[in-house]
């Protein structure tokens, strides 16, 4: 799968040998001459909100567009709101209030991102007359810690789909999954399956709250004394790191397979794009990995390499 975000980059996916989008981060669908809608939303400006749900309805439903009957998973906003111009001060806004923390603290934000979905998938429904080529749309939740934060959200999302749906006269059966980048939404594997279609492993901000490093900084500033002195072989941003990562990505598989069978599970993050994770997540019974569409290419090929296993050698006494 690939992570595209506008119509053009799923052009280009596609032609790289994407199945789908694994990905599509729609806070890059407000950056440039956009990025004043969020601010002035969270400012209460008059008409804001519309203009939100306008801007993600026409991108996003130029996008199903180019991905026919492929799957789109949609992320809500995650990125922290000072990105976009926000008069909002916190000393630690990468831990502060984003993702899921954002929608509790304004539903109104998280309905008019909804609303913008649900009217982008009628568009293209009601565009085909409902054949079978209607776009497969799955909606995540991102940087949950709480069973209830995503129960709350659930309801949120499955209330406002299915009035839009009502208005428009098309079904919205869309599937909600929960964001897997905190230690602790690992840890609840559980109870996240109960209000959750499926989990997808954002393995970037789950290193960085596991070892409580900075991808941004400490990867570059630290990592190579690290490697130097040999505390690790590898930057764990650039492999799953199999100590603790990998075992927090296990138990959520297991706990949350466990509740629910059925529970699609994916991975996101740029370990998506190094062969040894690529490995480590297809032996976890990974469904999925997205990657930036000049990187498919070589996961699908690390993934075949994976799947199929070391080649047996040539010569006497092999198998041939």
């Amino acid at each position: 799968m690939a992570n595209a975000d506008q119509a053009a980059d799923v052009v280009l996916a596609l032609a790289l040998g994407a199945r789908g989008v694994g990905l599509c981060r729609t806070e890059h669908q407000f950056l440039g001459d956009d990025t004043g809608i969020i601010s002035r939303s969270l400012t209460g400006e008059a008409g804001a909100l519309d203009e939100l749900t306008s801007l993600q309805r026409s991108t996003l439903a130029a996008l199903l567009r180019e991905v026919g009957q492929a799957p789109v998973t949609v992320r809500l906003l995650d990125a922290p709101v000072h990105e976009f111009g926000a008069a909002h001060v916190e000393h630690n806004p990468m831990l502060g209030v984003r993702g899921v923390r954002l929608s509790v603290s304004r539903p109104d934000l998280l309905v008019a991102q909804a609303e913008g979905i649900a009217h982008a998938i009628a568009d293209n429904v009601l565009a085909t007359d409902g054949s079978d080529t209607r776009p497969h749309v799955r909606v995540l939740v991102p940087m949950v810690a709480l069973a209830d934060e995503m129960k709350w959200a659930r309801s949120v999302l499955s209330d406002t789909f299915f009035r839009v749906g009502i208005e428009r006269g098309v079904d919205l059966d869309v599937p909600i999954g929960t964001m897997i980048e905190t230690p602790r939404a690992a840890l609840i594997g559980s109870a996240l399956a109960t209000h959750s279609d499926f989990f997808a492993f954002g393995t970037n901000d789950l290193t960085q709250l596991t070892y409580g490093f900075s991808r941004d900084d400490l990867d570059h500033q630290l990592m190579p004394e690290y490697r130097r002195i040999g505390f690790v072989a590898r930057s764990p941003f650039e492999t799953l790191d199999g100590s603790g990562v990998v075992r927090l990505m296990a138990l959520a598989t297991e706990t949350g397979r466990a509740q629910r069978p059925d529970l699609g599970l994916s991975m996101c993050g740029e370990h998506g794009g190094d062969p040894a994770s690529i490995s480590i997540a297809i032996q976890l019974g990974l469904h999925e990995i997205s990657v930036s569409p000049y990187r498919v290419p070589a996961t699908r090929l690390a993934g075949a390499h994976a799947v199929l296993g070391p080649a047996a050698p040539d010569g006497p006494g092999s198998a041939g």
